[in-house]
């Protein structure tokens, strides 16, 4: 099935020949070839020549792996003084290929973009050569709205949603299937970019860190737990690294962290954060799965909706307050949002987190994500400043 990636979409027609190198990047599989190929499709649709449209994949074998090679084919194919669209998939895979894009920008008629796994197109010569002049765009799998592509809304796809793979290219119609695949492409991602890339890390410690994240999805944890928990008896693991696994995770995509901050409640009090504290999420939720099956709906909420924000946000924190914790802080221009994830809205756990937000600063949004279906009606005008969503219709749409 052909999925609607519009957002990303969207965003490239929006920064179409502006004076920058477009960087799509993220966990492999998560569809950026095809959002590429999508992008280059419109543009042909709004008028662009396609003659004027060129698209090398460095996944291909019989592309040249030599940076003058192909600087020089390149520029053979830009003739005359008409705008080219320039496409390079994987780049990365072309050794010193910041060299050819430094010299492809002196070119005032080429617009370029790139695509690589994880962070690993966004190297730090690529940086130094063109100070300020990228501009990146991380590529998660799907969302609910774009699992939805030409399907209705039900809660029977929102249940496949939170129990499949969020990777585009997953076979859904057979779950053991899919599972393998999922698994196939988790260890080349794990072999190909964590290993390769970071060739000090072991690959029997990196399964065992892969696996803890998994083990304690949705739970706070510190360097310190993992160094004692990785290590051996008496011998806990040096917290340096761990912290080597963890970004090297984080760099290829695959991995999101959520930090803790300090909260102030509504009398500016604040406590201290755990050192090095994080929660960590999979770019796709369902990865978990793979190390701990049977995870419940309502953990699986939690890791989708952590994500989601990240989609929204860019980035997520959690907030440690006088009262407890709160799941997810965000940030978007000068308005910070707290976020509660609370499955279900009747309870002591739920009283407890609720709690928490009726007493923060009010410098913050008010928000609680929740799997019941009707929300509204349980705050009612008790907690007019605190807004309630149900998680689904949330994640389907695109505002809020």
């Amino acid at each position: 099935m052909h999925y609607r990636r519009y957002d990303y979409i969207k965003k490239l027609l929006h920064h179409r020949g502006s004076p920058y190198v477009k960087v799509l990047y993220g966990p492999r599989g998560c569809g950026k070839t095809t959002i590429l190929a999508d992008f280059a499709f419109r543009m042909v649709r709004r008028g662009f020549p396609e003659s004027r449209i060129l698209v090398i994949t460095f996944d291909d074998p019989a592309v040249p792996r030599d940076a003058q090679t192909v600087y020089e084919g390149i520029i053979s194919r830009m003739e005359g003084q008409e705008e080219t669209l320039l496409i390079l998939d994987e780049v990365e895979k072309l050794p010193h290929f910041e060299k050819v894009i430094d010299r492809l920008f002196l070119h005032r008629h080429v617009d370029i973009y790139l695509s690589g796994s994880g962070r690993s197109v966004l190297t730090p010569a690529l940086k130094k050569l063109l100070p300020g002049r990228i501009q990146p765009l991380f590529v998660f799998p799907l969302s609910y709205r774009e699992y939805l592509s030409g399907r209705k809304a039900n809660d029977e796809r929102f249940a496949e949603y939170l129990t499949e793979s969020t990777y585009p290219g997953i076979d859904r119609s057979r779950k053991a299937a899919g599972m393998e695949q999922l698994k196939g492409m988790v260890n080349t991602a794990l072999m190909e970019q964590v290993l390769l890339e970071n060739p000090a890390l072991r690959a029997s410690m990196l399964d065992r860190v892969v696996n803890y994240i998994a083990s304690h999805a949705g739970e706070p944890v510190s360097l310190h737990q993992m160094a004692v928990a990785l290590g051996r008896a008496g011998r806990p693991l040096l917290k340096k690294s761990v912290y080597a696994y963890l970004g090297a995770l984080e760099g290829s995509g695959l991995l999101v962290m959520a930090p803790f901050i300090q909260v102030a409640d509504d009398l500016g009090r604040t406590v201290p954060t755990a050192e090095k504290a994080c929660f960590f999420y999979f770019a796709d939720p369902h990865i978990g799965s793979l190390y701990v099956p049977d995870t419940s709906r309502d953990v699986q909420g939690r890791l989708a909706a952590a994500i989601e924000l990240c989609r929204r946000f860019a980035g997520i924190s959690v907030g440690k307050t006088p009262y407890g914790l709160v799941d997810f802080i965000t940030r978007s221009q000068d308005v910070e949002t707290a976020w509660q994830y609370i499955p279900h809205l009747k309870g002591e756990e739920a009283e407890k987190k609720i709690r928490v937000l009726q007493n923060l600063s009010r410098q913050y949004k008010k928000r609680i994500l929740t799997l019941d279906t009707v929300p509204g009606e349980v705050l009612g005008e008790a907690d007019p400043d605190i807004l309630v969503d149900n998680l689904s219709l949330w994640m389907e749409n695109k505002v809020g």
